[in-house]
């Protein structure tokens, strides 16, 4: 009987070897790691931008066969110490799936994940899933737009209707980069607002990045906002954005408490709060609404604490009746008696 070569091997290659010539057509350099030498890592790859080599160096995981992927997603099944090796590890890894049925690979941020689930390496499970996007494709074109400024920590470039597009989409990660790049590029076009209004407006609570709170605190902007390289929204459109946001419901305002951690209930600068009240303090009628989700005992007690707060830094002194009439008909919103007493004694309230 001859010698044997297993098909797994050749599968494995053939996942490696799309890797490889992805790479090295952008010019960057990959470092292939032989069988014998591979403690959890496949591959290295070194970023080249242009031709400057950077010095930024990633260490790739690449898994290949039908095995690893379903229509929509991908898998890469480890161990406990492989989750320990790679969380310490002092290398960005990123862990690569090749689909031989589509002859596509995609792609994840190992480190990313494992850190995201801080019990992830004492209860596992010691598999990494994640969902088959366009974002993730590992081809040629996306290495050079979107994986590669990722990792050089360069601005992303995508077109107007591509970053729409992402805005739009059902996986997280495609959602929060459209909403990075339209305030980033686009942030002077008229259509580029529409659709992230349109995304805070109709998305779920759960599948709403939080950072579109930030994105349209750019419109009333408040001190801890800064425009660079003569980037800003021009005054007629940010009029226009304003005009938008002073019709606001109060659903829409129940909808920015609802991305408050409840935990950490703040209204302080570099908190999310000061966004959420820069875009608060442009609604019209927003003491009514407020008062009325005060009212609401269907709305969670922290998510009517914060109105209590910002309705108290509305009405300044003129609101002390109205918070002591809170006080006693709801007790369990502690924050009504101390704003109440704190405008009695010093006659004014500061949020920052």
């Amino acid at each position: 009987m001859g010698t044997t070569k297993l098909k797994s091997s050749a599968m494995a290659k053939k996942g490696v070897n799309y890797v490889r010539d992805i790479i090295e057509s952008s010019n960057s350099i990959f470092h292939e790691v032989h069988q014998e030498n591979d403690y959890g890592n496949d591959a290295f790859i070194e970023l080249v931008e242009g031709e400057d080599v950077r010095g930024i160096t990633l260490a790739v995981q690449v898994k290949s066969g039908a095995s690893f992927c379903t229509k929509s997603s991908c898998s890469i099944p480890a161990s406990k110490q492989h989750f320990e090796y790679w969380k310490s590890h002092s290398l960005p890894i990123i862990g690569i799936v090749y689909d031989p049925n589509e002859k596509i690979a995609y792609w994840t941020n190992i480190k990313d994940h494992i850190e995201s689930k801080p019990d992830a390496i004492v209860n596992g499970p010691y598999s990494i899933t994640f969902n088959k996007a366009d974002f993730s494709r590992f081809t040629a074109d996306n290495f050079e737009t979107i994986f590669k400024p990722i990792h050089l920590k360069k601005q992303i470039q995508l077109s107007l209707n591509k970053s729409i597009s992402y805005l739009s989409s059902k996986n997280n990660a495609e959602h929060s980069l459209g909403l990075h790049v339209l305030l980033d590029l686009y942030c002077n076009n008229s259509i580029a607002w529409q659709a992230v209004f349109d995304s805070f407006i109709s998305r779920d609570i759960n599948d709403l990045d939080p950072t579109i709170v930030y994105v349209l605190a750019h419109i009333p902007g408040h001190p801890d906002i800064y425009w660079f390289n003569g980037k800003g929204i021009p005054p007629i459109l940010r009029s226009e954005l304003r005009n938008q946001i002073s019709n606001f419901s109060e659903s829409n305002v129940v909808k920015l408490f609802s991305l408050i951690d409840e935990d950490e209930l703040s209204f302080e600068r570099g908190t999310l709060g000061q966004n959420i009240e820069a875009i608060i303090s442009l609604i019209d009628n927003k003491e009514i609404k407020l008062l009325s989700i005060i009212n609401n005992l269907g709305y969670p007690d922290y998510m009517r604490e914060a109105a209590v707060i910002l309705f108290a830094y509305y009405q300044q002194e003129s609101g002390i009746g109205m918070l002591k009439s809170i006080a006693s008909k709801y007790p369990e919103l502690t924050w009504s008696s101390e704003l109440a007493m704190q405008l009695e004694q010093e006659g004014c309230l500061y949020l920052y």
